[in-house]
């Protein structure tokens, strides 16, 4: 990298100004450097750069030919980058600008569209190797629920509450004795994975006893950490649906909530929360075909919980990735039921428990969490154990298991395992009763999607636009 070094100008004490030569997509020429995607403007920062230089150069304007934006150099990565294109849309050379201190003098606040791939950011990197080795299959799960239950000598049991439609038991694990029954479960679709080790962080941390002696003896606390144990184990990285060579084609008009593509895949298990089967969509529209729930792992979840009629459900979801009005990645959502029928008790106490979540997290690190803009279908979790009278908090953490790396990953199972504990300690020191319920509805909604293969131009958004126009509301939004 070339630098000109020079005296400030203005409040700018220092200025160094550089320029990479590269091929696209190929490595710069200086090796510090790399592009990474073969895209208008996706370029990573290499860690092995400890010491970045602190780099300023004028910010270009957008132009017709090319993406021009500012990069925020840091010692721990950066936050934007821009790229610049000629007259036939070939990457001639990359300008990087570090706009620390002394840009931010000059009046430049980095705006929500000019955050996009960085180091522990939104997605890994292109020359980062993706796997998902840190996250539990089924025999690790099965192996771990054994060793805290012997870890716990009695005080976390472990038991099978029914199979999944290819056989495989669905694990059910309870500590404490005390008189308030909670439920927590997780991965109901199988690519959202930071809920189900988050509560193995949990349960281990329950089975260990200690400071959480006074909390087991105000609450029993049942946890499911994986309600769809197939989807687990279909490919490299899982998918969102249960394994079923005999689910139809998806239609949405009768209530077929299946595979976006394919028949013969699966059924989304978030669809089919139904305490009374013949109000279903399904049932209603097909009732020979359909005389019973075809979806084994919501069953077991309804019969479960309506047997434990606990006083509050968490469920554990991922969503895409969002990005808040300044611009900081979200790092999760929490919502409660919306469904017209739901029992007003039950709502005031979810909204209790995502404000009480919002106080004690959000501040924490470099969390940033909102309200989720959920739907209101009735086979939704959320919404069908809320008009059953049983409260419900929808917990959605960033990106699915193909979509962060593991230190990543591992903040997003913390700050998930952390969003689980205030609703353990405030039920049990009763504090979340005190929590205004409207107080849930001042919590920030969830910004704009962020897609790593579209970037935030005019001309870009208006394709995504049109993609998404195209595909079902859930494949993008998972109004879970």
């Amino acid at each position: 990298m070339s630098t000109n070094n020079s005296e400030g100008d203005g409040n700018v004490d220092h200025v160094e100004y550089g320029t990479v030569e590269h091929d696209d997509p190929g490595p710069a020429s200086d090796d510090t450097w790399n592009t990474v995607e073969a895209d208008s403007a996706s370029v990573a920062f290499d860690w092995g750069f400890e010491d970045p230089p602190a780099v300023i150069v004028e910010p270009a304007e957008e132009t017709s030919v090319g993406l021009h934006r500012a990069i925020n150099v840091s010692a721990t990565g950066f936050e934007t980058r821009w790229m610049v294109y000629d007259d036939d849309s070939e990457a001639v050379d990359a300008d990087w600008a570090a706009f620390g201190e002394a840009a931010q003098s000059r009046g430049h606040e980095p705006s929500a569209s000019e955050t996009h791939i960085r180091p522990g950011g939104p997605w890994p990197t292109e020359t980062q190797q993706l796997n998902i080795n840190s996250l539990h299959d089924y025999e690790q799960l099965e192996r771990s629920l054994e060793r805290i239950e012997r870890k716990g000598s009695g005080e976390v049991t472990v038991e099978s509450v029914g199979e999944s439609n290819e056989g495989r038991d669905i694990y059910l694990a309870t500590a404490g004795s005390g008189d308030t029954d909670v439920f927590l479960f997780a991965e109901q679709h199988a690519d959202e994975a930071t809920g189900c080790e988050a509560l193995l962080n949990l349960l281990d941390e329950l089975a260990a006893g200690g400071r959480w002696n006074d909390l087991l003896s105000e609450l029993t606390i049942h946890v499911m950490p994986r309600a769809n144990p197939d989807g687990t184990e279909v490919g490299e990285l899982r998918h969102r649906f249960n394994v079923d060579p005999d689910a139809p084609a998806r239609d949405e008009s009768v209530g077929i909530y299946t595979d976006y593509d394919d028949a013969g895949v699966g059924w989304d298990v978030n669809r089919y929360h139904w305490f009374d089967w013949t109000e279903s969509e399904l049932y209603q529209n097909l009732p020979e075909e359909y005389p019973e729930n075809p979806v084994p792992e919501a069953q077991i979840l309804v019969d479960t919980i309506e047997e434990i009629d606990p006083l509050w459900v968490a469920d554990f979801h991922n969503q895409y990735h969002y990005i808040s009005d300044d611009g900081e990645n979200i790092t999760g959502s929490v919502y409660w039921p919306t469904s017209p029928g739901a029992d007003d008790d039950a709502v005031d106490l979810s909204k209790q428990l995502c404000r009480g979540i919002y106080d004690d997290v959000d501040s924490q690190g470099n969390t940033t969490l909102t309200q989720f803009p959920g739907g209101d279908g009735r086979g939704i979790a959320r919404n069908s154990y809320g008009e059953e009278g049983i409260a419900c908090v929808l917990i959605e953490m960033r990106g699915q298991t193909d979509e962060f790396g593991q230190k990543s990953g591992g903040q997003l199972i913390r700050t998930a395992y952390e969003m689980t504990v205030s609703m353990l300690e405030r039920t049990a020191d009763e504090s979340v009763f005190d929590i205004d319920p409207e107080a849930a509805d001042e919590m920030p909604e969830r910004g704009e999607r962020y897609q790593r293969t579209f970037h935030p131009s005019e001309e870009l958004e208006a394709e995504l636009e049109e993609d998404e126009a195209e595909l079902d509301d859930d494949y993008f939004e998972c109004t879970c």
